[in-house]
């Protein structure tokens, strides 16, 4: 999709305004729960909704509601990745989402030993039992950072 290619596999627009229904708007930002694909999103940008229209903005009709979200790309500056971090740390939700754990703890032990994901507990005050989707981006960079640092039980 247009989607992806602007905003997850590149090149990368420094800015972008798209047109959105409402809860895609909500998934692409993560605003109901992390996705895969939020994450890949909010790696790369920064977004937000600028306008929620009324479904009388348009002719015909349409049964969502529609809103116009920008993303701005982020710099090396304002991001907490450098460049050649962040296939690895997409290799990482991707390889933790696709196991279909549904709370932290299930999901950190396809990658991580329990030791491991005791000390990640430990280091960044996580709660094990709750959901997935609920690790905040700044959450999951923490996370990769100790990946790197101590790898995964799979190395």
């Amino acid at each position: 999709s247009i989607v992806k290619k602007l905003l997850i596999t590149g090149p990368f627009p420094s800015s972008c305004y798209i047109f959105l229904e409402k809860n895609t708007a909500y998934r692409f930002m993560g605003i109901n729960g992390e996705s895969i694909v939020s994450l890949s999103i909010k790696i790369n940008f920064a977004s937000k909704i600028i306008h929620q229209f009324t479904k009388y903005d348009f002719d015909p009709v349409p049964k969502a509601d529609i809103v116009l979200v920008e993303f701005i790309k982020r710099n090396e500056g304002n991001r907490s990745l450098g460049q050649d971090d962040i296939s690895a740390f997409t290799e990482l939700i991707n390889m933790i989402f696709l196991k279909k754990k549904h709370d932290v703890k299930g999901g950190l032990l396809t990658q991580f030993s329990y030791i491991q994901v005791k000390r990640i507990q430990h280091e960044i005050g996580i709660d094990l039992r709750k959901r997935i989707s609920m690790i905040t981006i700044d959450e999951w960079i923490k996370i990769f950072n100790i990946w790197k640092k101590i790898g995964s039980k799979l190395n």
